[in-house]
């Protein structure tokens, strides 16, 4: 009867176990364990291309649980926890908006741009994971993802050269080709070029009026916010209806 009941040994043994089959080349990931970190394993093949079909341990983000796709290096508080670009600059502004010090989502310990440091070891494993392109959907390492995405997927959108002269197309780049032989804008006459220009020419003032605008509210040193109660407010109208 004793030998059907597991022990901490049969605990841990199990442990150990799962942890080597997530490791193994042949495991599926990636798996996110209990202590914030993510292990992550996938079969050898055209796919894994980079990756030697290795697999990695690596700590995500503190703050959003999750493996930063950012081109921007991660940060680790004085601690080790690390914080992708995108939260550790989030937190930095919410604090300051507060007028608080930032801290550590995990351990609160204070964080700043000089407290924290970067993790180069897992900005390097990290590069090295597979992540899909979002056009032709197939993976690549995240290190590459980017160049593919610009310069080298056939289903990556793109736009007419013509453009500047108001052609609207965008579309596939393995379209791009035939359709510039078949667009009408260079064929236009001066005066039809003239009004699309003018109409664009709008737009852009439109635009710029739009970013000087919020350009001018964010450069304030200090924004002030002030919480109303919905009673106060009800009474304070009431009271000037009077």
């Amino acid at each position: 009867m004793r030998d059907s009941i597991p022990g901490p040994q049969d605990h841990d043994l199990s442990r150990r176990q799962s942890l080597n089959q997530l490791s193994h080349p042949g495991a599926q990931g990636p798996f996110l364990l209990s202590s914030g970190s993510v292990c992550l394993s996938w079969p050898a093949g055209p796919s894994a291309a980079g990756a030697g079909g290795a697999g990695w341990c690596v700590r995500v983000c503190t703050s959003c649980r999750s493996v930063s796709s950012s081109p921007f290096p991660s940060s680790q508080c004085t601690n080790g926890h690390l914080m992708c670009a995108g939260c550790f600059i989030h937190l930095l502004a919410d604090a300051r908006l507060k007028e608080e010090q930032a801290t550590c989502p995990n351990c609160r310990c204070e964080i700043s741009k000089s407290l924290c440091c970067r993790n180069l070891a897992v900005e390097k494993a990290v590069s090295e994971l597979p992540s899909e392109c979002g056009f032709c959907l197939r993976q690549f390492p995240r290190s590459l993802l980017e160049r593919h995405q610009k310069e080298e997927c056939q289903d990556r959108v793109t736009q007419c050269k013509y453009k500047r002269i108001g052609c609207p197309w965008h579309g596939p780049f393995h379209e791009l080709t035939v359709h510039e032989a078949a667009c009408a804008h260079p064929t236009k006459t001066g005066n039809e070029l003239m009004e699309i220009l003018d109409e664009m020419d709008q737009s852009h003032r439109k635009e710029m009026q739009l970013y000087n605008s919020i350009f001018s509210l964010l450069s304030f040193e200090k924004i002030g916010y002030t919480v109303l109660s919905p009673k106060l407010v009800y009474a304070s109208i009431c009271h000037n209806c009077v």
